[in-house]
């Protein structure tokens, strides 16, 4: 079953999150049955399914069954349980792609100092954290704090994650788009031809994140 949990996460990674949305929901009911319901891994398989939902554009589903899981996940490993706090973070984060910013900057206000507690400053879950704060305060309507949190952000992920992990140009993308969003276009230009550069080489010409940095070069140009 770990094997089959890996061959989705990879899947989704490559940039397929429809088939690795599939993997999960395939793979949940054999969990559920071997492990039970409320096993750890079987929440997790839970949380994947969700999250891959989400990355293929059905975000609506996908924050149902997030709510219902953070329910579980506080009554069955507490509420300060970084597996908890991790399903707290895709909440907020698809709280904000269902259209609701600012309610996704508060969620995001009251994690931040939990995930860092518990975790660390230098974890990459709160990094991560850290990042989707950033990309909903933008989204709220206040582009240059953005574009302040992305700076501190992206020299931090680097050290910690390495300077071409998905993650760390996935800052890069969102500090190029913030800049330019707030009138620095030249900069903008600049950061996403070089980072239009390293997502071929890493993730490949044709991963949608490639796809997402090469559209948006070709809207400033």
């Amino acid at each position: 079953m770990h094997s089959r949990q890996n061959l989705s996460f990879w899947t989704g990674e490559a940039g397929d999150p429809v088939m690795a949305a599939e993997l999960c929901q395939s793979l949940l009911p054999v969990r559920q049955r071997v492990l039970g319901p409320e096993h750890v891994d079987t929440l997790t398989t839970r949380h994947r399914y969700a999250y891959w939902l989400a990355e293929a554009g059905d975000t609506a589903t996908a924050l149902l069954l997030l709510q219902q899981l953070l329910q579980m996940k506080e009554r069955c490993l507490g509420a300060d349980h970084p597996d908890t706090l991790t399903t707290r973070h895709e909440v907020a984060r698809r709280v904000g792609e269902a259209g609701e910013p600012a309610r996704a900057v508060a969620l995001f206000t009251e994690l931040l100092p939990l995930r860092e507690q518990v975790l660390g400053s230098r974890h990459c879950s709160f990094l991560t954290s850290r990042h989707e704060f950033a990309r909903w305060t933008g989204e709220a309507g206040d582009g240059e704090s953005a574009v302040q949190m992305l700076r501190e952000l992206l020299p931090l992920r680097r050290a910690v994650q390495g300077p071409y992990r998905p993650r760390t140009l996935t800052t890069w993308h969102e500090l190029a788009r913030w800049s330019a969003h707030c009138g620095d276009v030249g900069s903008a230009v600049e950061m996403l031809r070089e980072l239009l550069s390293v997502r071929e080489t890493v993730l490949g010409a044709r991963h949608p994140h490639t796809g997402e940095t090469r559209e948006l070069l070709s809207r400033l140009t």
